[in-house]
């Protein structure tokens, strides 16, 4: 008797275990698949440029993580000071100018940001006093002869 008591736990707590072990390789799987989801890749090959992360940290949402360069860029990324409204619109066609020497390049407005960002310190004129402003990015032609990281202004055409 004593035994057949034995033999119900011991096939009682068995079931349990078993139970448990499908619940957790359940959300392992849950957990594998949202890691999957979670991992992104670059659209495109080029150089990584800037790490603004270390590893662990907590990065809020929209902030940049790390920036790639193409070989030859292909999409400039600017600024409109908040302070100044511009009539700007996607589709929008734009000259794209080199600050420090003679060249320039036709381009075109494909995201208006609709947020307002700081500056990036390299583009302050003091260093200490922050600016803010939208972004705007603009598509130019693969082949130009701007390097990555040169700075530009972008003018309306």
């Amino acid at each position: 008797q004593k035994l057949m008591q034995l033999e119900v736990k011991k096939s009682n707590e068995t079931e349990i275990l078993d139970l448990k072990i499908e619940q957790q390789r359940k959300e392992l799987d849950l957990l594998e698949n949202e890691a999957n989801f979670l991992k992104n890749f670059a659209p495109v090959d080029g150089t990584i440029g800037d790490v603004m992360a270390q590893v662990g940290e907590l990065i809020p949402p929209y902030n940049t993580i790390m920036s790639l360069y193409e070989t030859n860029p292909s999409v400039i990324k600017a600024y409109m000071n908040e302070k100044n409204r511009y009539n700007i619109s996607v589709g929008d066609k734009v000259l794209v100018e080199s600050s420090n020497r003679d060249y320039y390049i036709s381009g075109t407005v494909t995201e208006v940001g609709s947020r307002i960002v700081t500056y990036p310190t390299r583009l302050l004129e003091v260093q200490d006093r922050k600016i803010w402003g939208q972004e705007i990015f603009v598509k130019i032609p693969e082949n130009n002869d701007f390097l990555n990281g040169e700075k530009v202004y972008v003018r309306a055409q």
